[in-house]
């Protein structure tokens, strides 16, 4: 893992270190999703230290222990050689590619899972949709392979580098596996063949500003939808106004808004208070209805 070319970044426990690549915090993003799925991008500092740890974790607790070094082999060997059947499936990823470096495997759906856990379900979701349940299968490898009992840290990244985490809950059936998987708004059910393999993914998505839209939607893809912590459900309903995030709402956030007057959600998600798309007379509203009071 550690070539000697590049930085490194000791790990606590086991004397294992991990590369960063000289890459400064904030300094630079990247898109770790499959170019025709989402524009989604992540500080890179962020993507390579989730890599990097995940090595770690891949070799200590999956290669190392026979029941899942066996699941890892599996799912392995059903994706084959197409990128397609692979969360990770980006250009210089050419076919055959994990088949190659098998050892990057696990390692790469960190980059997802951090830049955006969610988004990485929805990205199995969809490829199921096209007749692919390896990507799925493998996003539910990686959901159990983090899971504390029937929990399991999701986690969001934007290009500053900050990663803001939150805890989906999971419900299993009597042989272990996830048959549900509840993160805020979000709730994806999951049934399975004779064979073990997914069969179906069916979601219940709340829309809580009853505009018909998915609040996931507004949030992840459409950059219409507030929700600045992270806690996949809009800002405006779940009544997270403190913009400025000091613990109260106050003329620092009358003054943040002021000052994004009129731009769009996706410019300024912090303001748009109301999800209404734009930072407005609405937002206004809301805000100063709310001030003084704690978050």
């Amino acid at each position: 893992m550690v070539d000697g070319a590049q930085p490194e970044l000791a790990l606590d426990g086991k004397g294992y270190k991990v590369n960063v690549f000289g890459v400064a915090p904030g300094s630079s993003s990247e898109q770790p999703f499959p170019l025709d799925f989402s524009g989604w991008r992540c500080d890179l500092y962020a993507q390579v230290g989730a890599h990097e740890i995940t090595h770690v974790l891949d070799s200590a607790y999956i290669v190392s222990n026979p029941a899942r070094n066996a699941r890892r082999a599996a799912l392995l060997a059903d994706a084959g050689s197409d990128p397609q059947n692979y969360l990770r499936n980006l250009p210089q990823f050419p076919s055959g590619w994990f088949q190659q470096n098998p050892g990057e495997f696990i390692a790469s759906i960190a980059n997802q899972w951090v830049a955006e856990s969610q988004m990485c379900l929805q990205l199995g979701r969809q490829r199921l949709g096209l007749g692919r349940r390896q990507p799925i299968e493998q996003a539910l490898f990686f959901a159990d392979m983090l899971s504390t009992g029937n929990t399991v840290p999701f986690f969001r990244c934007g290009v500053s580098g900050v990663i803001q985490s939150r805890t989906a809950t999971l419900v299993r059936d009597a042989q272990g596996r996830i048959i549900s998987i509840t993160d805020g708004g979000v709730q994806l059910g999951i049934t399975y063949d004779a064979q073990g393999h997914v069969a179906s993914a069916t979601q219940t998505a709340q829309d809580c500003d009853g505009d018909g839209i998915a609040d996931f939607q507004e949030i992840l893809f459409l950059g219409t939808g507030a929700d600045l912590d992270a806690n996949m459900r809009l800002d405006g309903c779940s009544g997270f106004i403190d913009i400025d995030q000091n613990g109260t709402v106050d003329a620092g956030d009358l003054a943040w808004l002021l000052s994004r007057w009129g731009l769009t959600a996706r410019e300024a998600p912090e303001c748009d208070l109301d999800g209404d798309g734009l930072v407005g007379a609405g937002d206004l509203a809301t805000l100063l209805s709310n001030r003084g009071g704690p978050v």
